[in-house]
């Protein structure tokens, strides 16, 4: 009997050892009116530590929760490597499955991290303007990118 009970006191020991210990993070989603959070229909996250960017954890997993206008929850304890405290969670927030909004959050030695403001998402019209400023500045850095190429040809001939 005493062999039975060292032996189940060493697994456990062990067990506690290795898991992760229970952390929640909390923020509240707004859609672009600043007023309204998202259905819970179309509300989706993907979560992950950002030296761990393959390890991702979704709004559907284990522990992890939304609320509508209360929030949403993730359980960094559920990530498949412990946490660290001074790591980073990046979060991308979708709605019917599109990235609306990305935010990072610190992770502490308190028992709960809170975003300090609500995240507001993006529009879709916003997506579209991004992705269209994005596009000219990659041409004007591609102009500017050619005009160095052609001074350079220029001065060895």
């Amino acid at each position: 009997m005493k062999k039975i009970t060292v032996s189940l006191f060493f697994f456990l020991s062990i067990t506690l050892l290795f898991s992760s210990l229970p952390h929640s993070v909390h923020g509240v989603v707004l859609l672009p009116d600043g007023e309204t959070a998202p259905s819970k229909e179309e509300f989706d996250y993907a979560a992950y530590i950002t030296l761990r960017p393959e390890e991702v954890r979704y709004l559907g997993d284990f522990g992890n929760g939304y609320f509508g206008e209360h929030g949403f929850i993730l359980q960094v304890g559920n990530f498949p490597t412990m946490w660290t405290a001074g790591e980073y969670i990046h979060f991308d927030f979708m709605i019917d499955d599109e990235i609306r909004g990305s935010a990072e959050i610190q992770i502490t030695n308190a028992g709960l991290d809170k975003f300090p403001e609500p995240i507001i998402l993006k529009s879709k019209a916003e997506l579209e303007a991004e992705k269209e400023q994005e596009k000219e500045q990659d041409k004007e850095q591609d102009k500017e990118q050619d005009k160095d190429i052609d001074k350079e040809e220029a001065e060895d001939n």
